[in-house]
Order: structure tokens, then C-alpha cells, then sequence
């Protein structure tokens, strides 16, 4: 048995078939930064941190059919670590309309699906841009992934490797997202059966096998996500395109979010859902 090359597992495989131009499924994160990072320091710390996960080293084979995770023959970090300098003045404006470039184009399957670009020139310091594909990771696990090449101060001569965390033949996503399925599942019970068995086959993929044990395809059963009754016609409602655009705010004191969340008895994460629902409902009203 070959164990360098494994199927994906049927979450991720819905990843894929959900590829679009119109709608690529593809993790964009920007990391801004106080001080100047050179690309050698970049690349030392990729080397060291980041490709101690296998599923960075691998490629995905025959995306359309059966997919499956292969270690990548040719393989090379510069493939993946570029480097770029924002125009003048280099400031927020620029880095978002260099973003939204990113977050349009899709990723080259023939490598790891993944990329990180240095930005120099970005204020008084610089920026990251890292875009990989949903199937590699869930967003949460991404984090942690993140976490784990971030410390006050790293020192390419004197690097320690960490330790692989012990994860399931699942990959990343399965030890690392359950406390965000919790924080899902609680909001999900508000919203209906049909939803919440949606929402269930979406967090569990064993429910997808479960239901093809019963005669549904998986496919069929990750195609009734799709089927879903059509969302209602507010201006937030129009035809996707191609070409997307990345706008953020300025940053939040997370010691805030906390205070805010102690009291009304909720969370960081319920705080936040409620902020933009309540941004959304100001806007509707005011549309």
C-alpha cells in the first residue's frame, strides 16, 4: 500500500466539486506587519515551520474524478513564496486593491495548492498575502497552522522544528474544528430541521457515508446542500462575477470584543455575529 497517496475525504472532495470561476474555494488571509521581513527570513521560516505538515508537500491528482492526495515529485517552496511591492503610497488602499487581484485568480492544481506573497512597501513595515485551497484546510485550522509559525521573535540559525500534532488520517480540519462546529451547531438549532441537516452533513462528513449506506450517492447527498430553497431578494442578492473585491475594517481590541461578550453572558464569536448582523440590518433599512 502506497500510504504517500490517499483519497481526500468527502468534505474536502465537496470543496472541489464546488469550484468555480465564479466562486473559487480558496482561503485568502493578509498578515500586516509593524517591521520590515526579508524574503530570506520568509522563506527560512516557511522551511522550518510550515512544511512540517505533509499536506503542504502535496499535490491533488485527478481533481474532476477521484481525487486523491499525492506527495508532489517536483516539488519546490519557491513555486510558492513570491515577493511584491505595493505602489505609492503603499498604504491600505493599495494593499486591498492587491488583494482583490489574489482573491480573483485561481490556483494552479499542478503543485501543493497553495501560495504566500511577501509585500514590501507596505507602510512602515510589510504585509503577507497566503491563498491556499479549502480542500488543504478549514479556516480554524488554518489558524492554528498560523500559530504555530508565529512567536516574538524567531531566529532562522537557531529554529526549533515543533513537534507534528497528532492528527487523524482526515487531516488538519478534524482535530482542530470542533470548537467552531460547536459554536455552528448552537446557532444552528434557531433555524430549522432542513437547514440543521444541512448544516450536519456539512460538519460531519460521516453523515455523507452514512446516507450512502442508505442508497444516496455522496455526491447526491452534498448536492441536496445546493438544492436548498433560494435566498430572499434583498440588495445583498445579485449574480456572482469573476472579479472580487477585499475591504476590511480597522482592527478591533480583542480585550473589547471579551468585555462586551462577558456582559451580555456570550462570547467573542457571538459578539462578532451579532456586530455584523447588526451592520447588515442598518444597511438594509437604510437601502
Amino acid at each position: 500500500m502506497d500510504t504517500h497517496r490517499h483519497p481526500l475525504p468527502s468534505a474536502d472532495v465537496a470543496w472541489l466539486r464546488m469550484e468555480r470561476p465564479t466562486n473559487l474555494m480558496m482561503i485568502t488571509s493578509v498578515l500586516m506587519f509593524d517591521e520590515v521581513m526579508t524574503f530570506d527570513e520568509l522563506r527560512d521560516l516557511i522551511a522550518h515551520r510550515l512544511l512540517i505538515f505533509r499536506r503542504f508537500k502535496q499535490r491533488v491528482t485527478d481533481p474532476q474524478g477521484a481525487p486523491h492526495w499525492e506527495d508532489d515529485p517536483y516539488f519546490d517552496l519557491d513555486r510558492h513564496l513570491h515577493r511584491i511591492a505595493l505602489p505609492q503610497p503603499g498604504g491600505v488602499l493599495e494593499l486591498e486593491a492587491l488583494v482583490s487581484d489574489f482573491m480573483t485568480t485561481p490556483l494552479d492544481f499542478g503543485k501543493p495548492p497553495w501560495e504566500i506573497h511577501l509585500v514590501e512597501n507596505y507602510g512602515a513595515g510589510c504585509a503577507l498575502i497566503l491563498r491556499l485551497h479549502h480542500c488543504i484546510a478549514d479556516g480554524i485550522a488554518l489558524i492554528h497552522v498560523m500559530l504555530s509559525m508565529a512567536d516574538e521573535n524567531f531566529d532562522p540559525a537557531h529554529a526549533r522544528t515543533p513537534r507534528k500534532p497528532k492528527t487523524k488520517s482526515a487531516g488538519l480540519l478534524a482535530s482542530l474544528v470542533r470548537p467552531a462546529v460547536d459554536v455552528v451547531r448552537g446557532t444552528v438549532k434557531a433555524t430549522g430541521a432542513v437547514l440543521h441537516e444541512s448544516m450536519e452533513m456539512l460538519l460531519n462528513p460521516s453523515r455523507l457515508l452514512e446516507r450512502a449506506k442508505q442508497g444516496m450517492s455522496v455526491g447526491a447527498a452534498t448536492s441536496k446542500l445546493l438544492l436548498m430553497s433560494a435566498d430572499s431578494d434583498t440588495v445583498f442578492k445579485g449574480r456572482l462575477g469573476v472579479r472580487k473585491r477585499a475591504v476590511w475594517s480597522r482592527p478591533v481590541p480583542l480585550w473589547m470584543v471579551k468585555e462586551i461578550g462577558r456582559g451580555v453572558g456570550g462570547k467573542v464569536n457571538d459578539v462578532l455575529v451579532t456586530a455584523v448582523c447588526g451592520a447588515l440590518r442598518r444597511y438594509l433599512m437604510a437601502h
